[in-house]
C-alpha cells in the first residue's frame, strides 16, 4: 500500500510540474505574441505609408461682385478661436507630424506591403538568408513572429521574374495568419489587390489570380529561369494571366496541417 501511495504521489507531482511547465510556455508564447502585434501596430502608425495622396480641395463661392453663377476659390476658414478672458484668441494649428522613413529603422527595408482591405500592412525586409527574420522583428528584435521578409536570392525591387515574399502564420490572426482566407473563392474576389509602397515612395500594385495550399516541394517555390520562354512555361502552370512577365508569391505555412504544408498566394502586376 505504501509503495502504491508512494507512486501515486509521484505520479501527481509529475502530472503538476507538467501543467504548470505547459501553462507557463502558453503565457510566453501569448506574451511574445502580444510585444509583436505592438511592435507592428506602432510601426503602422509611424511609418505607413498612406494609400494614396489626399487631394486639396478648394471650395467654390458666390463672389458678390462677380456674376451669380460664377466660382472662385477662398481659403479654408480659420480655426476655432478659443476665449482667454476677455481677449479672443485664435487656436494654433497642429503642424503635421515630421516625415518617417522605415529605412531609417532597419537598412533591410525594400518595400511596405499592404493586401488592400485585409489586416495585411507590414514593413517588407530581405536578409542574407531566409533564417534571421523567421525569428526577429523589423526592428530587429528576437522574437517567435519573426518580420515579413522576401527570398533573399530574389532582387529587391520585385523586377525579377519571381519574387517570394515569407511570414509566419500567427495564431492571432496577425502577419500572414489570415492567408487562409484565400481558399474561400469568394474572399479571393473581393481581395486581389496587394500594394507595395518602394522606398522611394513609388507604388506597385499586383492582382493575386490564385491561391492554394501545397508544400515546400511544389515547383511554385522556383526562382530560376534561363530565358523568358522557361518563364513563360513556368507562369502558365500556376494559371496565371495571359502574358504575365513575372509573378510575386506570398507564403506561410497552415495551421493542421504537416510541417512541410503551405499556404501560396500568387499574383501579377495589375494592368
Amino acid at each position: 500500500m505504501k509503495k502504491r501511495k508512494v507512486i501515486l504521489i509521484l505520479a501527481f507531482l509529475a502530472f503538476f510540474g507538467l501543467a504548470v511547465f505547459s501553462a507557463t510556455q502558453i503565457i510566453l508564447s501569448l506574451q511574445e505574441y502580444t510585444a509583436s502585434t505592438n511592435v507592428y501596430d506602432e510601426l503602422r502608425l509611424m511609418y505607413e505609408p498612406p494609400d494614396e495622396d489626399i487631394p486639396v480641395v478648394e471650395t467654390p463661392v458666390q463672389d458678390a461682385d462677380e456674376d451669380a453663377d460664377a466660382d472662385v476659390a477662398v481659403e479654408a476658414p480659420a480655426p476655432p478661436a478659443e476665449e482667454a478672458g476677455d481677449a479672443v484668441v485664435a487656436a494654433p494649428a497642429k503642424p503635421p507630424p515630421p516625415p518617417r522613413d522605415p529605412a531609417e529603422v532597419n537598412a533591410d527595408y525594400k518595400g511596405w506591403l499592404k493586401i488592400t482591405n485585409t489586416t495585411v500592412s507590414y514593413p517588407t525586409v530581405k536578409g542574407t538568408d531566409n533564417e534571421y527574420y523567421l525569428h526577429n522583428t523589423f526592428e530587429k528584435r528576437a522574437n517567435k513572429l519573426g518580420a515579413i521578409f522576401i527570398d533573399y536570392r530574389c532582387t529587391d525591387d520585385f523586377s525579377g521574374y519571381h519574387t517570394i515574399i515569407y511570414g509566419h502564420n500567427a495564431r492571432n490572426g496577425t502577419m500572414f495568419g489570415s492567408l487562409y482566407k484565400y481558399q474561400d473563392a469568394n474572399y479571393l474576389d473581393k481581395h486581389r489587390e496587394i500594394i507595395i509602397t518602394m522606398p522611394d515612395k513609388s507604388k506597385q500594385t499586383w492582382r493575386i489570380f490564385a491561391a492554394r495550399k501545397s508544400d515546400i516541394e511544389d515547383h511554385a517555390y522556383r526562382l530560376n529561369f534561363s530565358s523568358p520562354e522557361t518563364f513563360a512555361l513556368f507562369a502558365e502552370s500556376l494559371d496565371a494571366p495571359a502574358g504575365t512577365t513575372k509573378i510575386l508569391t506570398l507564403s506561410t505555412c497552415t495551421s493542421g496541417g504537416t510541417k512541410e504544408e503551405r499556404m501560396i498566394i500568387h499574383a501579377a502586376p495589375a494592368e
